[in-house]
């Protein structure tokens, strides 16, 4: 039985391609944190100094990655609030759709009053208003 050498020519440039594959622990608790930049959009920082170590990082070619901070509970406040939901005075909506004049809704349907189908739709929608109002005065007394 003849041993297997790990230090082939193969193993090498596996053990190398595993390196460049291998991704780094991430410190989530860091102040900071680094990410590749999308080239599609602008980015910038409102602090001038945090802004110049930006346009360096930028510049250096060799370089393909961006620092930024990180949002903690501690630093929430000074990060801007357009994230979070703001409440807004809701007004009294109308609900359902307008049946248009000349048509009455039956089955799900809209249907015209002047055909037979719509009139015998209208009585059976006027019966219905009229026994929910002597409904209604039935237990009003």
């Amino acid at each position: 039985m003849s041993q297997v050498r790990s230090e082939t020519k193969f193993m090498k440039r596996l053990k190398d391609v595993l390196k460049i594959r291998r991704k780094k622990n991430i410190d989530y608790s860091a102040k900071t944190g680094t990410k590749t930049p999308n080239k599609k959009f602008a980015s910038f920082r409102e602090d001038t100094k945090k802004n110049k170590k930006l346009q360096q990082e930028a510049k250096d070619p060799r370089q393909n990655i961006r620092t930024y901070d990180r949002v903690t509970s501690k630093n929430k406040s000074k990060f801007s609030d357009q994230q979070k939901v703001k409440s807004k005075k809701t007004t009294k909506k109308k609900s359902g759709t307008r049946t248009p004049a000349g048509m009455v809704r039956y089955k799900g349907r809209l249907v015209s009053t002047r055909t037979a189908q719509g009139k015998a739709a209208m009585n059976r929608l006027k019966a219905k208003k009229r026994a929910q109002e002597m409904a209604k005065k039935r237990l009003g007394k």
